[in-house]
């Protein structure tokens, strides 16, 4: 039997989710943010003896890769707004509108910087009989770093 991981504690209100400067609040049922990689960092060849070889993609770098980053905000938030002047924005200038993101998990290690982030376009909108959510299509530049969490302190 191997070594037992301490028990750790994960809750939202103890990350920081900031688009161009601004602490997000406001955020969906489920997940609030999602990141995934736009391209693998390797293609991968095999040949017929079983030769295995590699080749740099250039997805990602030292400097950082490309992800594909949703926001999930409930209708009611103000911060719709925000989002929706970015891409207005964006898309209205001749040179656009690029700004930062930060996500970073106060109670652990992970975390998610970049300096170029946009609004691809704006989320699906739907109303009826309950509340729902605008998941916000983005895209950064930037580096993701997944580390864990810090174990929880026990008490007396």
């Amino acid at each position: 039997m191997g070594p037992t991981q301490p028990v750790a504690t994960f809750s939202l209100k103890g990350c920081i989710i900031a688009v161009g400067g601004i602490d997000l609040s406001g955020f969906g049922d489920g997940d609030a943010l999602k990141i995934e990689s736009d391209g693998e960092a390797f293609a991968v060849t095999k040949g017929v003896d079983g030769t295995v070889v590699r080749a740099s993609t250039g997805n990602h770098t030292a400097e950082g890769g490309l992800y594909k980053i949703t926001l999930s905000l409930l209708q009611t938030s103000s911060y719709n707004a925000k989002m929706s002047s970015i891409f207005l924005t964006d898309t209205g200038s001749p040179f656009g509108l690029i700004v930062p993101f930060i996500f970073k998990d106060l109670g652990g290690f992970d975390k998610f910087n970049s300096s170029e982030f946009w609004v691809m376009g704006p989320p699906s909108m739907s109303r009826g009989n309950k509340v729902n959510n605008h998941d916000w299509p983005c895209m950064a530049k930037g580096k993701l770093f997944l580390g864990g969490q810090f174990p929880t302190p026990v008490g007396f």
